[in-house]
């Protein structure tokens, strides 16, 4: 990581552990200009927006983490959680699918995967 994006997300780490995650996201914002193709950024953006509860742009970012790296299991997953707050059961199970193809023993993908089925299933129940 270069020298100015690494010192802007690091202030973001530090305002994230303080809890202020809108001033965290700006930094790492200003990071993102400078490293647009950094995967793990996009991810730690997305989770704080997740926290935020704006699962939309935390899909974004997520989507955005797997245009530059594919086979990153961990955004799979976190793509795979905020699909399911969405009730996108179907796309939560396709993505911790994918993570779990990916990295087989990744438990939380596992456990996320038969809740996400289960919710799926209570759902078209309704209908």
């Amino acid at each position: 990581m270069q020298a100015r994006a690494e010192k802007n997300f690091n202030k973001g780490a530090d305002f994230a552990k303080l809890g202020d995650l809108e001033k965290a996201i700006a930094l790492f914002d200003k990071a993102l200009t400078l490293e647009p193709d950094n995967d793990m950024l996009w991810v730690l953006r997305g989770t704080m927006l997740e926290d935020l509860g704006r699962y939309s742009d935390s899909l974004d970012s997520y989507d955005k983490a797997l245009a530059i790296k594919k086979d990153y299991a961990v955004a799979w997953y976190s793509r795979g959680v905020v699909l399911r707050k969405l009730c996108r059961y179907s796309d939560a199970i396709a993505s911790f699918d994918r993570a779990l193809l990916l990295n087989p023993d990744y438990g939380d993908a596992k456990k996320h995967l038969k809740l996400a089925a289960g919710e799926r299933d209570d759902d078209s129940t309704k209908k």
